[in-house]
């Protein structure tokens, strides 16, 4: 189910006429001695038009504190001030993280008229 919900979010960006690509985020992050250690993270899609760009993360549901944290983890540590959203499988109320993070269901945002970036 993950894919499919990966594979129709990714069909109607290009759709909208969006560039799609697969983001991979470098974190550094110290192990047990104390060295850093340099871990990367993915983000499932990064929406391009012209200048303008939006991370976007995919997920089936979000069960718990612990899942959301996953799901944006990697968009956390994006610092280029472009928009992040969350986008899932449930039926939520399209709200804003404290870290700025949007997150609204996949059906919201398949039915949404407006357009991302422009």
């Amino acid at each position: 189910m993950p894919h499919l919900l990966e594979n129709t979010v990714y069909n109607e960006l290009i759709i909208r006429g969006y560039s799609v690509d697969v983001g991979r985020v470098q974190t550094r992050t110290r192990n047990k001695n104390g060295d850093y250690q340099i871990t990367y993270l993915e983000s499932d899609f990064v929406v391009n038009d012209y200048d303008n760009r939006m991370y976007i993360q995919v997920a089936e549901g979000i069960d718990g504190v612990g899942k959301m944290e996953q799901e944006m983890k990697s968009l956390v540590h994006i610092r280029d001030g472009f928009p992040k959203m969350v986008l899932i499988n449930q039926n939520v109320p399209k709200y804003r993280t404290e870290e700025g993070i949007t997150v609204q269901s996949i059906r919201d945002f398949l039915l949404a008229d407006d357009v991302l970036l422009r």
